[in-house]
């Protein structure tokens, strides 16, 4: 599940898809335009509505582009763990 929040400008995604190094699973953006706020909001609400097995397959074919540039800690590691951090 994704979250989104907008206060005073800066919007925040939360969610464990997201990996920073000073606010564990949040991505902070700088939004002051209106439809850049209803866009965020309707990414969040259609990424809600992706199912598990979906979810698995947009992370296997982003893990197929960039595999060449990273190895691996185990080879039995799935892509959506790779991306959720787990």
């Amino acid at each position: 599940m994704t979250y989104w929040s907008n206060e005073n400008g800066e919007g925040s995604f939360q969610s464990k898809f997201f990996q920073d190094d000073e606010h564990k699973h949040r991505l902070s953006i700088y939004i002051n335009d209106d439809k850049l706020k209803e866009c965020a909001e309707k990414c969040v609400e259609s990424f809600n509505n992706l199912t598990d097995g979906m979810i698995d397959e947009i992370c296997t074919q982003l893990w197929e582009n960039v595999k060449d540039e990273f190895t691996l800690p185990n080879a039995s590691v799935k892509p959506l763990n790779l991306f959720m951090g787990i």
